[in-house]
């Protein structure tokens, strides 16, 4: 388990490497930096194993950490002045997301000038941020193929014998109906790439939806369970969390 952990953040330094280097075309180089925000956890060490990652990451360009929660000293506004204090204009935000379908990725985009509302987001009460320096957002992780690569082993890792078990996706999910619906299709092209050498009995890509309301969360848990149940009468279940911080998750999965 914690091979694949260690893998699967190897590669996301990869992807974020990747992002940097093929955005970077678009700005003037010399004024350039980077941004890499993740959504935050209440646990410490997670946001720490996040700046680890971020300080491995080898960049021509200066790059600063931020969270949108649980960490007050690296909001996107100061990471977007520490990078303006050394001469930069053109910012790279790089979301350390699994979906692209999500409210943090829109509160981003809003809190640097490139939504002119919030629309649907009604519950986000910050002020976009006053700057003169251009931004760019990339996409979230979605299915890179080092990732559905990285799930795929650690799919072949926790079963036994695919062709008589079946395999639950579990992903976090937004908030959102529709793009819910949207993550989900991007679980389901994702389980189809890991069904290409693992040939499970069935598939079934889920999200969890924890930051969603009470019933919508208590529905997903519900609907969890009963998949869970109906699967389980037909032989072995397999449940691969697609997520950056599997922790959480895994608890949140247990009590349903």
């Amino acid at each position: 388990m914690k091979r694949i952990i260690h893998w699967f953040l190897g590669i996301t330094t990869i992807i974020i490497f990747g992002l940097i280097i093929a955005c970077s075309h678009a700005a003037q180089k010399e004024n350039m930096g980077v941004i890499v925000i993740s959504d935050g956890a209440p646990l410490p060490e997670w946001n720490q194993m996040v700046m680890n990652l971020i300080a491995s990451v080898k960049s021509p360009y200066p790059i600063k950490p931020a969270f949108l929660d649980y960490d007050k000293e690296r909001t996107l506004e100061k990471a977007v002045r520490r990078l303006e204090a050394k001469g930069v204009n053109n910012i790279l935000i790089v979301h350390l997301s699994p979906s692209s379908y999500s409210n943090h990725h829109e509160e981003i985009r809003y809190l640097v000038g490139l939504r002119k509302d919030l629309g649907l987001y009604t519950e986000m009460t910050e002020t976009p941020i006053k700057s003169t320096s251009r931004f760019a957002v990339s996409p979230g992780m979605d299915e890179h193929l080092l990732i559905v690569a990285a799930l795929s082993e650690y799919t072949r890792e926790l079963s036994q014998e695919p062709t008589k078990e079946a395999l639950i996706l579990v992903g976090h999910g937004p908030v959102e109906e529709v793009e819910n619906i949207m993550w989900i299709r991007q679980l389901k092209r994702i389980g189809k790439e890991i069904t290409k050498t693992l040939n499970f009995q069935e598939v079934v890509c889920m999200n969890l939806r924890s930051v969603a309301a009470d019933l919508v969360r208590e529905q997903a848990h519900a609907d969890l369970r009963e998949v869970g149940q109906r699967l389980s009468k037909q032989g072995r279940v397999t449940v691969v969390i697609s997520s950056l911080g599997t922790f959480m998750l895994q608890q949140e999965v247990k009590t349903s």
